[in-house]
């Protein structure tokens, strides 16, 4: 992506916010003691006033893929187990998503049950053609 380089002239902050910078009290990097500062205090070259997009070498790496295992296989016996008729103990939840090829799952806890849904609304039953 090549960022366009229009002209700003001395006096206006070089960010492209259009605001009016002071004289340079001392020497600095961007302006000569007596010239116009080339930039507003906290305005620099990434400064994003003008709503135009950063270039690449300023938007830093992408977010590596995530290494960590979404949710471990629950150790309780029978959790996710496809039997709606069998009774559970309280605290069990049962979950049948409408729509879905997954058959009703009974799960020990509800971050299993919220899992097993998710599971289930990803898995969506065949259409039946008509």
């Amino acid at each position: 992506m090549t960022e366009t380089t229009e002209a700003i002239p001395p006096g206006l902050c070089q960010c492209g916010c259009g605001g009016k910078t002071k004289l340079a009290r001392q020497n600095t990097p961007t302006a000569a003691k007596g010239q116009p500062n080339a930039y507003l205090h906290g305005h620099s070259r990434g400064c994003r006033k003008r709503n135009r997009p950063l270039p690449d070498t300023l938007r830093g790496k992408p977010r590596p893929p995530a290494s960590s295992v979404i949710h471990p296989s629950c150790p309780t016996p029978e959790c996710g187990e496809p039997n709606p008729v069998e009774f559970r103990p309280p605290g069990w939840v049962f979950v049948l998503v409408a729509g879905s090829r997954e058959p009703g799952r009974w799960f020990c806890c509800g971050q299993c049950a919220t899992f097993g849904m998710a599971i289930a609304e990803l898995r969506p039953a065949a259409e039946v053609a008509s």
